[in-house]
């Protein structure tokens, strides 16, 4: 920390930035459906009627946040980073980076025993 105060420089913008709260609630709410559904698919299995709800909500909010993102004039994410091959390319291969640390984190303790 004492060299990020040392060598990075303080930044006060002359434009204020807002908190995106219609984005952040609708963010909570797509993870909150996608999680539930997932996680309740291995008791009620994947035509259970939590599950089904729980997936068709997470999907429904996430159309309204990025209906919400693409319209907001301080969004929490900016879709036009997406347009950039660089910032795509990156976050695709760290989806492949994670999940392939996810894997090993479970199957490696298995091996182990």
């Amino acid at each position: 920390m004492g060299v990020s105060l040392w060598r990075i420089p303080e930044y006060r913008g002359t434009v204020r930035m807002n908190v995106d709260w219609k984005g952040a609630f609708t963010a909570t709410i797509v993870l909150g459906g996608l999680v539930t559904g997932f996680i309740e698919s291995e008791n009620c299995g994947w035509g259970g009627p939590l599950v089904l709800a729980g997936l068709m909500v997470g999907v429904v909010s996430l159309g309204a946040f990025l209906l919400i993102e693409e319209r907001e004039k301080s969004p929490m994410v900016p879709l036009g980073l997406f347009r950039s091959a660089t910032f795509s390319g990156a976050n695709f291969l760290t989806l492949f980076l994670y999940g392939a640390i996810g894997i090993f984190l479970f199957l490696f303790p298995l091996n182990l025993i």
